[in-house]
């Protein structure tokens, strides 16, 4: 099941409470201080009592949407008495006397805005079945049904659930909503009915279900399912997974970890991987899959059946949930002797720096996953054992999975469930050599330019957690993120607060709590390794290229790889124009506007070029 939200975009802001707001209050401290400075008269002004400006927009009868403290939540009533004029001057509350229309319980409330009957008329006109039809031709989906209902603050809205089956249809929601499809299709009815109101889709609602809906999704596909199936054969053997960026390891390694701890009340397992937010993302995937798989066992119950490892591997961590449901990881003071699976998740990233550690962990069985593409020159360095291949990409779009082409190594061929996409966007300037305040200026402002291509692309979409900004770095953020606050505090503020917070901070809290009430947009700042295993909406690559010459070839391009397959639906290229770089050939691209025809696409691709290039540099 799936839910979307449909709001009536023809409404303003609500009115919520009363009296002014903190910079209100300081414009007329302002005031009052230059009127007893400057006696001309010239800062008189003249002061309106709130008071009576909100009871002139309420009258009894009116049909409202009060908040009822009883059940948290607002509800549709109907306005039976307006607040005395005495009360506010006399320093009491303001209470409106409202009647619930659903229960008829009278209640007092102190917030109240202005009520709409306009989806009752609208289910009154149109009828569920003619809606759902207009959806349903819109997303070419399953419509399970349609009905009234509120988001989260409380206004009024539409709900539509549909009944989705596959990954691929999640994707084609997705992108019907941020293609505007479904909007303009109900829109052009209500318009056809008379209707002068317009319908919205709350986006920031959307896609926080989208997200969501990606950790608890548990049907597989086919390819999946053979796989799992194999991974099941070999339950007494210590296996190696493999697989392209997107093609969905790490949630079979889920799967096959809550198979291990359905099947046995005792034994740990012990989550390995290169850094500490992939450790705070599979906490996420495990405990969403719990609901419906271990529905009686308690978060932090199951958690302490989970041990965690990261760089620099010297210690163990198991995690807690607080109060909050902020995820605290506390450290342990030796490796579990009851480990009963260990998962070296992005094992390409792990032995890369320590192959010794596969010996060090003794569990008793154990599940190597790695990216084929990032590990081609490390096979020599994996322990010998059962090999699983998964072939299909299932994260990703057709475009993103083609343009990662250019930069990956591995020479057999890949599927991809995912829709067609955007295509690659690239910003590719020209920067003067030898002066580092230009150079990261620049890439500030061109960064800029792609948020903005983001937004005016998705004009109804919030980027907040939605973009990630990758540098390659730990040396390039610190430089460069002076630089960018100032940039985006020039471009964004006042109308957007735009914050930059780390892939470890937007993991640090469980999902149903990360958007609440947000006031502010949070951007994903972060360095590249930071990102190893996650995947966000849209991914801005920032600064990644080099001169191809020497040790650095398959470095650069293993970056580049990787830093482009984080992207579910986009990537986009900030970079200065690096002659003889991985890059430059961008500059030479012009988009075809045409129907997009995956053959086609293939053909063009010359798939041994990453790889000639990185061999003969190797040997």
């Amino acid at each position: 099941m799936w839910q979307s939200r449909l709001v009536d975009a023809s409404k303003g802001q609500p009115v919520d409470g009363n009296g002014c707001g903190g910079s209100q209050k300081g414009e007329i401290a302002k005031l009052d201080e230059m009127r007893r400075i400057d006696r001309s008269g010239r800062w008189d002004y003249d002061e309106v009592d709130v008071t009576d400006f909100l009871i002139a927009q309420f009258k009894p009868g009116d049909i409202v949407d009060a908040f009822d403290s009883d059940q948290n939540r607002f509800v549709t009533a109907e306005l039976l008495q307006t607040p005395a004029p005495d009360d506010a001057k006399n320093h009491l509350e303001m209470k409106w006397q409202v009647v619930c229309k659903k229960t008829w319980k009278r209640f007092e409330t102190k917030h109240l805005r202005h009520g709409t009957d306009f989806f009752e008329k609208l289910l009154g006109v149109f009828g569920k079945d003619s809606l759902e039809k207009i959806v349903q031709d819109a997303t070419k989906l399953k419509v399970k049904s349609i009905y009234e209902s509120r988001l989260q603050n409380g206004m009024l809205s539409l709900a539509v659930d549909f009944d989705l089956t596959c990954i691929q249809e999640r994707h084609q929601l997705r992108d019907a909503v941020l293609g505007d499809d479904l909007v303009v299709s109900l829109n052009d009815a209500l318009e056809k009915r008379g209707f002068t109101e317009q319908l919205a889709v709350d986006n920031t609602v959307f896609f926080q279900q989208y997200a969501a809906s990606l950790l608890t999704f548990s049907q597989l596909t086919d390819h999946q399912t053979e796989k799992l199936k194999e991974l099941s054969r070999y339950l007494h053997e210590d296996v190696h997974l493999s697989a392209p960026a997107g093609g969905g390891k790490t949630f079979l390694a889920v799967r096959h970890a809550m198979n291990k701890l359905r099947s046995s009340s005792k034994g740990k397992i012990l989550f390995i991987s290169p850094n500490r937010p992939l450790c705070f993302h599979f906490v996420h995937w495990l405990l969403m899959h719990a609901r419906s798989s271990l529905p009686k066992v308690s978060r932090n119950k199951l958690l302490q059946r989970l041990v965690f490892m990261h760089a620099p591997y010297d210690s163990f961590t198991r995690a807690q949930i607080a109060a909050d449901s902020y995820i605290v990881l506390e450290e342990l003071k030796a490796m579990p002797d009851d480990l009963v699976l260990a998962i070296f998740d992005e094992a390409h990233a792990i032995f890369r720096t320590n192959q010794g550690i596969f010996q060090e962990v003794h569990a008793q069985r154990k599940l190597v996953l790695s990216d084929r593409s990032q590990s081609f020159l490390l096979e020599n360095k994996y322990p010998e054992m059962r090999r699983v291949h998964l072939t299909e990409v299932v994260r990703s779009t057709k475009r993103l999975v083609l343009g990662a082409n250019a930069f990956q190594l591995q020479d057999e061929p890949i599927t991809c469930l995912g829709t067609t996409g955007p295509p690659l966007k690239s910003f590719i300037f020209e920067s003067p050599k030898g002066v580092d305040h230009d150079f990261f200026t620049q890439f500030a402002d061109h960064t800029v330019k792609a948020l903005w291509f983001i937004m005016c692309t998705h004009p109804s979409i919030r980027l907040d957690r939605h973009v990630a900004l990758l540098v390659p770095d730990e040396e390039f953020y610190r430089r460069f993120r002076f630089h960018l606050e100032d940039r985006l505090e020039a471009a964004f503020a006042p109308s957007y607060n735009i914050h930059l917070i780390s892939f470890e901070d937007s993991l640090r809290f469980l999902p149903e709590t990360a958007h609440q009430d947000r006031k502010r947009d949070e951007l994903i700042l972060d360095w590249d390794s930071n990102a190893t295993g996650l995947e966000i909406l849209f991914v801005v690559c920032i600064g990644f290229d080099v001169e191809i010459a020497g040790e650095l070839d398959n470095f650069t391009r293993a970056r580049l790889y990787h830093a482009i397959t984080r992207a579910q639906l986009q990537a986009i290229v900030v970079d200065r124009l690096v002659q003889g770089g991985w890059l430059a050939y961008l500059t030479t691209l012009k988009l075809r506007e045409m129907t997009f025809r995956l053959g086609d696409a293939e053909s063009e691709i010359n798939e041994d070029a990453a790889l000639r290039i990185v061999m003969d540099s190797w040997w």
